[in-house]
């Protein structure tokens, strides 16, 4: 994946509930602005506003933008519970420190360069040896192609992608309650714990063995 899209999804893995900076009441004006909004609901786990920063038209695209923007939101939550029970030390250990991550990817979109042309921009990260990022201007809002994070991946890939992000949510949320619960006395056991749950979503799964047939060619039960 392209620097720049990595800049804008990092907190995509991780969420923050603290907040030095906000995101504007306005729509975003341009490009940059967009890439900073998108950055802040991500962390602050802000699922429509980080759908309605994506531009797509297919009905698989829309389902692929909410399972991010559901799992940018269930991190959010984890990260709370954590903070709650732990402190923001504690959270951190758990979801890793989101606050620090999100402001750097606010650093590099500020030192960015932004070129507009016409209904389409790019934004060139300083020091990237990547593509720039593209956008597309709709209705007015400067929106992020989801063709362009997919990067031509085929229906198979994006099905797969699909079935982690909706796993990942799903065991997002359990570790949520379980530390909402009280289930875990420290904020490593929790960390431990989500870290496996998050391992094993994305881990190959074992193939199957076919079952052996006996002496008489029964299948063994």
């Amino acid at each position: 994946m392209r620097l720049g899209i990595v800049l804008i999804l990092s907190v995509i893995c991780t969420a923050s509930a603290r907040a030095q900076q906000t995101r504007p009441a306005t729509a975003p004006a341009t490009p940059k602005e967009t890439l900073r909004t998108l950055n802040l609901a991500l962390r602050d786990g802000d699922a429509e506003t980080v759908k309605s920063l994506f531009q797509t038209t297919t009905a698989e695209g829309k389902k692929m933008v909410g399972a991010m923007a559901d799992y940018a939101a269930a991190l959010a939550d984890l990260h709370r519970a954590a903070g709650k029970a732990f402190g923001p030390e504690g959270a951190n250990t758990v979801t890793g420190d989101t606050a620090a991550e999100s402001a750097d990817g606010l650093a590099a979109i500020d030192h960015a360069e932004e070129s507009i042309n016409g209904q389409t921009a790019t934004v060139k990260y300083a020091g990237a040896t990547d593509p720039a990022v593209t956008l597309v201007r709709v209705n007015g809002t400067w929106k992020l192609p989801l063709s362009q994070l997919l990067n031509g991946a085929d229906k198979v890939t994006e099905e797969r992608r699909l079935t982690e992000l909706a796993t990942q949510t799903k065991v997002a949320n359990e570790t949520t309650a379980d530390i909402a619960g009280g289930k875990y006395k420290t904020p490593e056991k929790a960390a431990e714990v989500w870290r496996a749950r998050l391992l094993q979503t994305v881990l190959p799964k074992p193939a199957t063995r076919p079952a052996e047939a006996n002496k008489d060619g029964a299948v063994a039960g």
